[in-house]
């Protein structure tokens, strides 16, 4: 029954719109993001799944982003404290860098950390560029992950062991 769900849903020229902008109220609720990666991965496969799953993480971290420049930067200020300067001063002097090791490193919410770099005008080219290079890995990882998923879903296809024993390790590793 999921096999012939995922085949009809994939059927549709509207299906990877929705993957996409799924994206923003997943960032939102902070709903798990590999979880629907993973799933797109089982719908699309490993290349289009990975593909439709990086454009939907970059808009909606562009999305988050733009409504931080709406954000009173005082405010912002107040609530972080007196780091704030410093790490306002780090992410703009850094900016590609900076922002491509807040997305690798453990941290605040998705949104959270796309927000701040909004409101403290990190370079849109940057952030955007950063996210993309601070989530490649992890969602690459998940999409090979998530392609041996859709191995075991489908009938007659076996799980290749290795790869899967290879992405744990990659993922221990990072």
């Amino acid at each position: 029954a999921t096999v012939e769900w995922i085949r009809t849903f994939q059927g549709h020229w509207w299906a990877p719109v929705v993957v996409v902008l799924s994206y923003i109220p997943v960032m939102i609720v902070l709903f798990p993001r590999p979880l629907v990666t993973l799933a797109s991965v089982v719908v699309f496969g490993p290349w289009l799944g990975f593909t439709y799953s990086m454009l939907g993480v970059l808009l909606s971290a562009q999305v988050a982003y733009s409504a931080g420049r709406l954000v009173d930067e005082a405010r912002l200020k107040r609530m972080a404290g007196r780091r704030y300067d410093e790490l306002k001063r780090v992410l703009q002097k850094k900016g590609l860098m900076a922002v491509t090791a807040m997305r690798i490193l453990p941290g605040p919410p998705f949104a959270v950390e796309s927000i701040a770099a909004g409101v403290m005008r990190v370079k849109a080219w940057h952030h955007l560029a950063g996210t993309f290079l601070g989530m490649a890995p992890g969602m690459f990882l998940t999409a090979v992950m998530g392609h041996q998923v859709s191995a075991l879903l489908s009938e007659g296809r076996q799980v290749n062991r290795l790869v899967i024993a290879a992405v744990v390790v990659a993922f221990v590793a990072m």
